[in-house]
């Protein structure tokens, strides 16, 4: 009878570890698209604040940092163009203009 458990519980294990394995493989594998779609986020909001930098009236160098008017306009441009995929990725604006 205890031959018979051990036996069970064995494979009962072998097939658990494969079920494991398996999970975690499409984990690793969805993890690592949100990864490659945070960092293709990240570089989109970089090149968005370059354009503003670049269209902005004032013409101030990139040496000189913004004012906290021109911050808060950027983050309500960034949060109208790209709210949906930032809380998709569960990524947020500080209000250095930094992602969180």
């Amino acid at each position: 009878m205890k031959i018979i458990k051990l036996i069970f519980q064995f494979f009962k294990n072998i097939i658990k570890n494969y079920k494991y394995k398996k999970i975690t493989k499409i984990l690793q594998e969805k993890a690592q698209t949100k990864k490659t779609d945070r960092l293709q986020l990240t570089f989109l909001i970089a090149k968005f604040k370059r354009k503003y930098r670049k269209k902005s009236k004032s013409n101030t160098s990139e040496f000189i940092p913004w004012s906290f008017e021109d911050k808060q306009r950027i983050k309500g441009l960034l949060n109208h163009e790209f709210g949906d995929q930032m809380a998709q990725l569960n990524v947020k604006l500080n209000n250095d203009l930094q992602l969180v």
